[in-house]
C-alpha cells in the first residue's frame, strides 16, 4: 500500500544530524517522498523499474539506493512487485482461458485489395500450462527420468500404461 512509503520525511534528517532540518532540506525530503510515490505507483502498474523510473523523473539507480536505505521504501516497493506479479498472472490467465483475438487478413473484394476480413480467437495451451504448473507443482511439473534408469526401462513402462 502506497502509506508504506514514509511520509515522515523530516525524521529521517534529523536521527541523521541530531538537528532539526532546514527549509532546503525539508523540500528536498519532500520532493523525494512524492518522487517515492509516483514511482511505487507507477512500478505496480507497470513492472518494470526503468519505465516507473522515467515517469518519476528519476533514475533507476536511485531507486535501488532507496531500497537499500530506506525500509519503509524497500516494503512498498516489494508490495508494488506483488501487485505488479498480480496482473502479469491476469493477463496469464486471460489469455489462456479467455483467449484474445487475432485479425484475419485476406481479399476484400474484387479490386479491392487486401485488408482485414475476420478474427480469429487464440488461446494459450502453453500459459495454461504454466499457470497449473504453478498452481500445482506436484501434479502437472515436468518429470525427469532418473539418471540410474536405463531409458529402455522408461519407455517399456510408458508403452505399458497402454
Amino acid at each position: 500500500m502506497l502509506t508504506a512509503v514514509s511520509l515522515d520525511t523530516d525524521a529521517h534528517l534529523t536521527r541523521a544530524r541530531g538537528s532539526q532540518p532546514g527549509p532546503a532540506a525539508r523540500r528536498r525530503n519532500a520532493r523525494t517522498a512524492l518522487n517515492q510515490r509516483t514511482f511505487i505507483l507507477a512500478y505496480a502498474a507497470a513492472g518494470n523499474v526503468s519505465a516507473a523510473a522515467q515517469v518519476s523523473g528519476i533514475s533507476r539507480a536511485v531507486v535501488y539506493v532507496w531500497r537499500a536505505r530506506d525500509s519503509d521504501f524497500a516494503t512498498a516497493f516489494a508490495d508494488a512487485n506483488e501487485r505488479a506479479v498480480e496482473r502479469l498472472e491476469f493477463e496469464a490467465r486471460r489469455r489462456a482461458v479467455e483467449g484474445h483475438e487475432v485479425p484475419v487478413f485476406g481479399s476484400v473484394g474484387a479490386g479491392a485489395g487486401s485488408g482485414a476480413v475476420g478474427s480469429v480467437r487464440k488461446y494459450s495451451d502453453r500459459l495454461l500450462m504454466f499457470l497449473l504448473q504453478s498452481a500445482k507443482p506436484e501434479k502437472y511439473a515436468p518429470r525427469s527420468v532418473p539418471a540410474d534408469r536405463p531409458l529402455e526401462d522408461v519407455i517399456a513402462g510408458a508403452e505399458a500404461l497402454r
